[in-house]
């Protein structure tokens, strides 16, 4: 078994500061389990989920070393890690595994087994794939603004931060999502289509 890195294995020019590093460490501790969260929303398994998560933070790392500044922490890290998930999800690698995200709300999210307890329930596999094809089919915006509110958790003015836009363009993509979403999975008039 191979001995684990250390940073004299590291070249000195890709080496974070002190200041550099805490920062990263702060960001990290601050929000990891929100963007595990997050990636396992999006149907990424447990150690894909890592993966991505580890290049998420190394690119931040790489952006506060070169005296990058985030203005806005959390949709910063949030944004880049849904962007990361995505990447992931359209990559020929990738392996589709359904999750439930019906119990996302009780879930208990500074604990990682508990979040993948949620994401690893079958019992509602089909609930879910019906969720995720809703949530597809919806315009791009719409599709974005619903996905960092619910399943990252931003608030509104974190998403607008992020994505350069008005509180109110936030709140109308989320109104007509939901809209949207309620007559894919409930037809139009709100009956099931269980036929």
């Amino acid at each position: 078994m191979a001995d684990q890195p250390t940073r004299d294995d590291v070249p000195e020019d890709e080496r974070l500061d002190q200041e550099a590093a805490a920062a990263l460490e702060a960001l990290y501790k601050a929000h990891a389990r929100r963007g595990y969260a997050l990636l396992r929303s999006h149907g990424l398994d447990r150690e894909s989920a890592h993966d991505v998560l580890n290049d998420v933070f190394l690119r931040i790392g790489r952006h506060l070393r070169d005296g990058g500044d985030i203005a806005s922490p959390r949709p910063y890290v949030m944004r880049a890690v849904h962007n990361a998930g995505v990447d992931w999800l359209s990559s020929p690698a990738r392996k589709q595994r359904p999750t439930d995200v019906s119990r996302l709300d009780a879930t208990d999210w500074s604990s990682t087994d508990e979040i993948d307890r949620v994401c690893d329930l079958t019992d509602s596999r089909a609930s879910v794939r019906r969720l995720g094809q809703a949530v597809r089919q919806l315009p791009a915006r719409q599709r974005e603004v619903i996905e960092m509110r619910y399943f990252a958790g931003l608030s509104h003015a974190e998403i607008a931060t992020a994505l350069g836009v008005a509180e109110g363009t936030i709140r109308y993509h989320l109104s007509k999502g939901h809209t949207k979403l309620r007559e894919l999975l409930n037809g139009p008039h709100g009956e099931g289509d269980d036929a």
